[in-house]
């Protein structure tokens, strides 16, 4: 059997208002998100030959999450336990951004117990990569920490809010690579991170010592950090529309670089080409049939190409000049 990447995790429906009922601007979005769902469809049209293990959805929905799954080139095992299709609601800000945010249906997450998933420890063992949030429980997180470690399979994890960075530790066992935004890093630091050392510092509590991690800081771009050479270097971002919508830009940064390390590409090379096809999903969110994943292979949209990374020093600035 071949080695495959295994996500774990769910599906969400993004409701998203936007504007006034009446107005230029449509008054609510309605599209598939959830962090985890987010990356495999990412991995899916990059043809990295993903699967997802999701808990089965109730209601009429789940057929909808079928196909959407299908389309995007994701396989789907619905283990058997039934919770409802999770909901993100947020209001979206003039320049794109959520603000009043609420995530309903945690139970499609905590329900992806250590016990619902030992059935499967053999597949999982056999995975190229095993990716989950920090969405599931804490337990779950450390049982699967195990069971990578023991297989020598990596463990890619990605912080699903600032409330959820705690999870990170991981009862002392850190993952392989870790990805999560600016605010997140200093909330599981407890306080401001203001230079490449206190990021070092930060990131090497969470990760293992041969480990990686992803900080997205939205328009100044993202940083990488290799805990093994205690180097840390900056991507900056494709600039783009300055009021594209930026939910879920996070999740597919991190499926992209995946993608790209699946495929053999050098991380700081993979990441500068995971900054310019997130930067086409951004620009294309709405089109292509309702198939915006789609837009990250598309080479005709006209972006900037990313500036290549930087290395950066003890008195590097994080901020794009």
């Amino acid at each position: 059997m071949s080695r495959r990447p295994v996500l774990i995790g769910s599906v969400a429906l993004d409701v998203l208002h936007q504007g006034l009922v009446g107005g230029a601007t449509a008054p609510v979005t309605l599209r598939w998100g959830g962090v985890v769902g987010n990356m495999a469809c990412s991995l899916g049209v990059l043809g990295a030959d993903p699967l997802l293990v999701s808990v089965t959805y109730s209601g009429e929905l789940r057929w909808a999450v079928a196909d959407h799954l299908a389309a995007c080139g994701v396989d789907w095992l619905t283990l058997p336990a039934t919770a409802p299709l999770p909901l993100f609601h947020a209001r979206m800000t003039a320049d794109g951004t959520p603000a009043d945010e609420a995530f309903l249906g945690e139970d499609a997450l905590t329900m992806l117990t250590p016990e619902l998933l030992a059935p499967y420890q053999d597949m999982l063992a056999q995975a190229s990569v095993v990716v989950t949030c920090t969405d599931v429980r804490p337990a779950t997180l450390s049982w699967l920490r195990a069971l990578t470690s023991t297989s020598q399979v990596p463990l890619w994890l990605l912080c699903s809010a600032d409330s959820e960075a705690h999870k990170l530790d991981m009862d002392g066992s850190p993952a392989d690579c870790v990805g999560m935004n600016f605010a997140e890093l200093g909330r599981r630091t407890g306080t401001a991170v203001s230079s490449p050392p206190a990021v070092l510092e930060a990131v090497q509590q969470i990760v293992r010592p041969d480990g990686r991690c992803l900080v997205t800081m939205g328009q100044d771009g993202a940083l990488l950090v290799d805990a093994a050479s205690r180097t840390v270097y900056h991507q900056p971002a494709v600039k783009i529309e300055p009021d594209a919508m930026s939910v879920g830009a996070g999740d597919v940064l991190y499926g992209c670089l995946l993608a790209e390390h699946l495929a053999g590409v050098d991380w700081v090379p993979a990441l500068r080409r995971a900054t310019e096809r997130t930067a086409r999903y951004l620009a294309r969110r709405g089109s292509r049939n309702g198939r915006p994943y789609l837009s990250l292979l598309s080479e005709d949209l006209e972006i900037a190409s990313a500036p290549a990374a930087r290395r950066m020093t003890a008195g590097s600035s994080f901020l794009v000049p």
